[in-house]
């Protein structure tokens, strides 16, 4: 017996679980039914770090501030933030000093240079599959960055059994994507569960132009970018084409 209600339409986050079912909260305050179909799973690594010996701190992810900041350090030194989600959490472990980009790390950077004095140290809390190009950038303008890799993240190999339903019941309106790597992975578990054809009627939205592109010239999917590359941005979208507006 099916246990889902065939006329009501959904949409599906694909960011790991704990920021998927935010989305699904914000979306359900909208009156929209929305679930958690994570692509991959975030792994803290465990260290500890001494944040009092910089004279700065960058966060380029919000999952990187709680293991960095958990411990004591220096309220009012400077901290960049790629996004106003990420910033969010820093003013709520005591953040005073807190410079936010626009979900950019190149105008993140800018931002930086233009408010640190030349051979700052500064700490760059990342993950291990960011890109150098972030880092170097500072260190041509004699900014000293010392990389930690706080987390790093697994793709999941199968879809959960929810989302997988949703999808093979036409139930599914519209799905979310917020990375390059989170729709390679989510659209590799969908060939592999051979859903394929399931998704030709879904719309996707994605936090940039160049999944977008991606998406419909090599897979033929319906996909639309983003205003901007922020999250809210992307739940908007989401709600606009989900109503149809």
């Amino acid at each position: 017996m099916n246990c889902f209600n065939q006329e009501e339409k959904c949409i599906l986050s694909t960011r790991p679980k704990p920021d998927a079912l935010n989305d699904c909260k914000v979306l359900s305050l909208k009156g929209i039914k929305a679930y958690p179909s994570p692509s991959m799973v975030v792994h803290y690594n465990k260290q500890k770090i001494n944040n009092l010996k910089y004279d700065a701190i960058i966060f380029t992810s919000r999952h990187a501030v709680k293991s960095v900041l958990k411990e004591s350090y220096n309220h009012k030194i400077p901290i960049f933030c790629v996004g106003s989600s990420t910033a969010k959490i820093v003013r709520n472990h005591g953040g005073e000093i807190v410079f936010v980009g626009n979900s950019d790390s190149q105008q993140l950077s800018k931002i930086i240079l233009d408010n640190l004095k030349k051979e700052s140290k500064v700490l760059w809390a990342t993950n291990e599959d960011a890109s150098e190009k972030f880092s170097n950038e500072l260190k041509k303008n004699n900014i000293f960055v010392i990389r930690e890799n706080i987390y790093f993240t697994s793709p999941n190999s199968k879809l959960d059994f929810k989302s997988k339903e949703l999808i093979k019941n036409g139930r599914v309106k519209v799905v979310l994507f917020f990375s390059n790597r989170s729709a390679e992975i989510w659209l590799n578990i969908i060939k592999k569960e051979k859903l394929i054809n399931k998704i030709k009627h879904i719309s996707f939205v994605s936090i940039n132009s160049e999944i977008a592109k991606l998406l419909s010239e090599r897979e033929g999917l319906k996909c639309f970018a983003s205003k901007r590359k922020r999250r809210a941005s992307v739940l908007a979208k989401a709600i606009e084409i989900y109503k149809g507006f």
